[in-house]
């Protein structure tokens, strides 16, 4: 919900269906068993597997096409030095 709050506040309108506010930390092309994917995931469940400093938060927009989405930048975000 807040994610929607400010998108709105920066000229992003909220059109049902149309935008999923979500957080994509990677991204897998294809998995062939996706059971397994999902029992070796829920062992690091309540824990850390890496830190890792972030400088900046990107903003993209999915142009979704037959050849496959297409990713272009909205907006960047540099993060203060206490956030990283």
């Amino acid at each position: 919900y807040q994610l929607q709050s400010q998108l709105k506040s920066l000229g992003f309108s909220h059109q049902a269906g149309s935008f999923i506010p979500h957080l994509s930390i990677a991204r897998i092309r294809k998995i062939e068993d996706k059971s397994y994917f999902h029992q070796v995931m829920a062992k690091f469940e309540n824990g850390t597997i890496q830190a890792q400093n972030i400088e900046k938060v990107l903003l993209y927009e999915s142009i979704l096409s037959s050849k496959g989405a297409e990713y272009q930048v909205l907006g960047e975000f540099p993060l203060a030095e206490g956030m990283r």
